[in-house]
């Protein structure tokens, strides 16, 4: 029951985390247009986009963890 439970979890947390990411992505479209525009590569865009994500990602578990076994 335990596991079921924290699949169910486990999934909404990756679906949140693909929402922010969209987000993200959408409100920095014409930064990331103009950065194309000046000859950024797209590994330099898909990297920038991974870095805030897993920044989010890093944070979230410095948070939680020591949180959880309090």
């Amino acid at each position: 029951m335990t596991a079921v439970l924290g699949g169910i979890a486990l999934r909404a947390r990756v679906r949140w985390r693909l929402r922010i990411m969209s987000y993200s992505v959408s409100e920095r479209a014409h930064e990331i247009g103009i950065r194309m525009s000046m000859g950024a590569q797209t590994n330099d865009i898909l990297r920038m986009v991974l870095r805030s994500g897993m920044t989010l990602t890093v944070l979230g578990l410095a948070i939680g963890l020591p949180v959880a076994f309090v």
